[in-house]
């Protein structure tokens, strides 16, 4: 069922013809009293039919009154299904640019004039008001839709640079303690550094102390020498007393 109609064919005309059986059947005739208090609300003969779809044939009509039913019928049990796929491709024709109600806008007034210039070529000024008052809104929520998404695209949007701003705002905390690591071991190894730089290269520390330690050596030589010598006149004047003692005693 779509609407109050019922659907037993593929074809578009079929879809508008058939209607249910356990309703009464109108014809134009049975509608022609209801004309005065339609027309004073606004809405015609015409568009009660439209409303009130149950067993409108093309006898009950004329052939400009059977053009704009089927043509408006059509319209109205389409829009639905075609809605979505209008907004799909809007999307991905124009995105987030915004052009898309400025060319929806002339799609309208494009429309509306063709729909002026028919019902001058027909005469009849019934169905025109409807036809502008049911596209219009079926413009309208188009453009509503789009709108819904678009913004809907945008929220999303920002919820995912928000995701990624805090994401980066993390990364830039671990940069930043990085970073402080990186500059407190920078400042010691500086101080280390110069402290280095004080003393001279390893190569001339080295040969300094081969140069002191020959150096050394050779003063313990000396050394040996002077004690040995101090031995021998220690001895050889132990000797001269003890030859100094016996001459004593020989003379005394």
């Amino acid at each position: 069922m779509i609407g109050n109609c019922r659907v037993v064919s593929k074809t578009p005309q079929a879809r508008l013809l058939m209607s249910h059986q356990d309703q009464p059947k109108h014809t134009a005739e049975q509608y022609s009293c209801h004309a005065a208090p339609i027309v004073r609300s606004a809405v015609t003969p015409f568009a009660y039919l439209l409303q009130h779809k149950r067993n409108v044939t093309r006898s009950s009509l004329c052939h400009a009154q059977w053009d704009r039913f089927r043509m408006v019928t059509v319209f109205r049990i389409h829009t639905p299904i075609i809605l979505d796929e209008i907004i799909k491709r809007k999307l991905l024709i124009e995105g987030e640019s915004g052009n898309d109600d400025r060319r929806l806008t002339l799609l309208l007034k494009n429309y509306l004039r063709w729909v002026a210039s028919v019902r001058e070529c027909d005469g009849t000024s019934d169905i025109g008001p409807f036809n502008e008052q049911e596209t219009t809104r079926a413009l309208f929520r188009v453009v509503q839709g789009n709108r819904f998404v678009c913004n809907s695209n945008l929220m999303m949007f920002s919820e995912y640079e928000i995701e990624k701003a805090k994401l980066r705002i993390e990364e830039c905390r671990e940069e930043l303690r990085l970073a402080k690591i990186i500059r407190k071991n920078r400042r010691e190894y500086d101080g280390l550094a110069k402290i280095i730089a004080e003393h001279p290269e390893r190569d001339v520390t080295l040969a300094k102390y081969n140069k002191l330690e020959n150096r050394l050596k050779r003063l313990r030589e000396i050394n040996e020498e002077y004690d040995r010598k101090i031995d021998l006149r220690k001895k050889q004047f132990h000797l001269f007393l003890s030859a100094l003692h016996d001459l004593r005693e020989m003379i005394e």
